[in-house]
C-alpha cells in the first residue's frame, strides 16, 4: 500500500489564500522552491509566465484548504500551435503547487480531496474512472509534503502535448513514493504511478 494512505490524522485549514511567506516557511520548503525554479528554467525557451488576473481551476476540496506554501502561474506558449478545434492559438497551462508542514497534514488534505476532487468529482484511490464529468486535462503529482498540478484546456489538448507535460511535471516534482494522477478531457482519470491499493481502508 502507498504510505500516503497510512496513519491519516485530521488537521484543520482556513480558506485558500496567497500570502507573503516568513523566512522560516521559505526555508522549510526550499526543496519545493528549487523544484519550481528548475521547472521555470526548463519552460523558459517555450513558455512565458503570467501571474496577473488569473482564474484558478476548480480544485474541489483542495481549493478550500490553506497550504503553508503555494504557487500559481499560467504559462503561455511563445508560439501558436494548432489546437483541437483546428485553429492556431497559444497554449495556456495553469501550474499550481501546494506544500504543507509535514506528511501527516498532506495525507489528511489528500484524503479529503479524493472525495471532492477536481471539478467536484470523485477520485477513487487506485481505481480508474473511465468517464469524469467536466474533467479538464490535468496531471497531478502527489509527494510526501506537496501537491503539484498542471492543467490545460480541452481545446488545447493533444496526446503529444499532454504526454510532454506529464513528463515535465514528473521530472521536476517526483519523489520515490510520489503518485501521478492523469485526468483527460471528460475522463478517464487514471493513477499511473505508485497507485494506492484500492482495497485499503482509510483511518482519518
Amino acid at each position: 500500500m502507498n504510505p500516503l494512505f497510512s496513519s491519516i490524522r485530521p488537521v484543520y485549514f482556513l480558506a485558500l489564500s496567497w500570502v507573503l511567506y516568513s523566512p522560516e516557511v521559505m526555508a522549510q520548503h526550499e526543496e519545493v522552491r528549487q523544484n519550481i525554479q528548475s521547472l521555470e528554467e526548463a519552460l523558459e525557451p517555450d513558455y512565458e509566465p503570467k501571474t496577473l488576473n488569473l482564474t484558478a481551476p476548480d480544485l474541489g476540496a483542495l481549493g478550500e484548504t490553506e497550504a503553508e506554501y503555494t504557487y500559481f502561474v499560467e504559462y503561455k506558449s511563445k508560439e501558436k500551435r494548432e489546437n483541437a478545434l483546428g485553429n492556431n492559438a497559444y497554449v495556456r497551462v495553469k501550474v499550481m503547487v501546494f506544500a504543507w508542514e509535514n506528511e501527516a497534514d498532506l495525507k489528511y488534505v489528500f484524503y479529503q480531496w479524493t472525495k471532492r476532487f477536481l471539478e467536484g468529482g470523485i477520485a477513487k484511490p487506485g481505481r480508474t474512472s473511465k468517464t469524469y464529468e467536466y474533467g479538464k486535462p490535468t496531471v497531478v503529482i502527489v509527494g510526501q509534503k506537496s501537491i503539484a498540478l498542471a492543467q490545460i484546456s480541452c481545446n488545447d489538448y493533444s496526446d503529444e502535448l499532454f504526454r510532454a507535460w506529464v513528463k515535465t511535471m514528473e521530472g521536476h516534482f517526483n519523489e520515490d513514493q510520489s503518485m501521478t494522477i492523469e485526468l483527460k478531457c471528460g475522463g478517464p482519470l487514471e493513477w499511473t504511478r505508485n497507485a494506492p491499493d484500492p482495497k485499503a481502508r482509510f483511518k482519518p
